[in-house]
Formats: C-alpha cells, structure tokens, sequence
C-alpha cells in the first residue's frame, strides 16, 4: 500500500508560517505517530508554528521551503539503523543554514554535534514532554510585538 503524501508530511499549504504568529517556527520530524501528534500539539498550544514530517526526506524538503528556527528531531528517524547523526542532519539541511536541534530518543546520540542543544528522552510523557518545552522555548526566539 503505498502512503499519500498527507499521511507522512504536512501539507505544504497548511504549513505556511501565519505572518502575524511571530517567529517561533518549530518543525518536528518523528515517523511515530503518537510521539509526533503529542509533540505538535503541546508545542502548537503554547503557540509554536509547527509544521512536521515522518521521515527525513519530507522534512528535508519542509526545511528548505520554511525554514524553521528549531528542529525536533526523533533520532531513530532522522538516523536509522545507526547512521551517523551528523551527515544525515547535513542532508537534511541542504545548503541551508542550520538550526538548533532538540533531538527525542530512546538514547542519547553517540556523537556530539554542535548543532544539538538539548535530548529529551522517550516515551513523551509528561516529564518529558516539559524538558521538550523547556528546550524549544530556550532556542526559538522571542517574539517581538513591536514588529507586528
């Protein structure tokens, strides 16, 4: 069975940053759907722009067209089977400037990346769901009314 497009990535249409929601853009990328629905919603209730995928391919494509300031990243998505954490998040990236990572997992990468500020662990329960909005709220930047 092959899987529309919607069912593994946003659609482009509705991840289109509002223009008057500020500039806290998050894109999250986890292929579990529970894990990835929670993350979304909490981060969309606390009013985070959050667009997602459910593999490295469709996100990669989202970071190019919208630019996030944060990505979440599960580890077992973006890496899988033990592939080096650093190139795949450089493909990811492209040619674009990279962004603070939080990435979620069941265990902490082995390499150290710069571009990895904060590991939340899961499952996203809510302890973990709290160090997940901590760390976001830490690398997005603040909103400023006085640009609207």
């Amino acid at each position: 069975m092959t899987r529309r497009p919607s069912e593994s990535t946003v659609p482009y249409a509705d991840a289109v940053w509002q223009a008057d929601a500020g500039d806290r853009r998050v894109l999250v990328i986890d292929r579990e759907d529970t894990s990835r629905q929670d993350a979304v919603a909490v981060l969309e209730r606390l009013g985070f722009q959050v667009a997602w995928a459910a593999d490295a391919g469709g996100a990669g494509m989202l970071f190019t067209r919208l630019q996030p300031h944060v990505l979440v990243a599960d580890v077992e998505t973006v890496a899988p089977d033990f592939e080096p954490l650093r190139s795949a998040l450089e493909d990811l990236f492209g040619h674009n400037q990279p962004v603070p990572v939080v990435l979620i997992g069941s265990d902490k990468p082995r390499e150290a990346i710069e571009w990895v500020k904060a590991f939340v662990p899961k499952p996203l329960s809510f302890g973990n769901i709290e160090q997940l909005v901590a760390a976001v709220d830490a690398l997005a930047p603040i909103a400023d009314d006085t640009d609207r």
